[in-house]
């Protein structure tokens, strides 16, 4: 299944999995360390949450290698016509009058804080492909509510802002 990236997403979820790797090693390293220096590993509690947690942060690193493996990496396009990734969506819930604003992030982009949601989400994808003053039905857990689009902002005006921030937030200094 292929990964839709920008290429700054790429860049950053590269950075990502070097940061996973090291992760691994880490846990990999406390489980040797829980066996102690006889290898110790049976009826012994510390080696054993050692092992799951050095096996869960490899399994999180296959993962994120696979979804590397699979990549499509692209330029955003600075355009507003239409919402694609990168893009900035404002709009509006038709049932409350709430005004809302959503980032559409690439692969694996995705923090509430930030109003980033990824291109993979469900109120992403019914965004995408729409164009100012369309209306949608999102599918909530809570019932459907129909929104407008009100405004479509272009990549550069906050999609890089908020990546940069992403990353910060994830300990990966630009």
């Amino acid at each position: 299944m292929q990964r839709y990236f920008t290429r700054k997403g790429y860049d950053l979820y590269k950075r990502r999995v070097e940061q996973q790797k090291s992760k691994v090693d880490s846990s990999s390293k406390s489980a040797g360390e829980a066996a102690g220096s006889s290898y110790d590993w049976h009826d012994n509690f510390g080696y054993e949450e050692a092992r799951r947690q050095a096996e869960m942060e490899a399994r999180r690193l296959e993962e994120m290698v696979v979804a590397i493996n699979a990549a499509r990496v692209f330029d955003p396009p600075e355009q507003a016509a239409a919402v694609r990734i990168g893009n900035t969506v404002r709009f509006r819930e038709l049932s409350s009058d709430i005004e809302r604003e959503v980032t559409v992030g690439g692969f694996a982009e995705v923090d509430p804080d930030l109003r980033l949601v990824s291109y993979e989400s469900p109120l992403a994808a019914c965004l995408l492909g729409k164009s100012k003053g369309d209306t949608v039905d999102f599918a909530r857990p809570d019932g459907d509510v129909g929104i407008v689009i009100t405004e479509i902002l272009p990549p550069s005006k906050r999609y890089f802002e908020v990546l940069e921030e992403f990353s910060k937030k994830l300990g990966l200094e630009p």
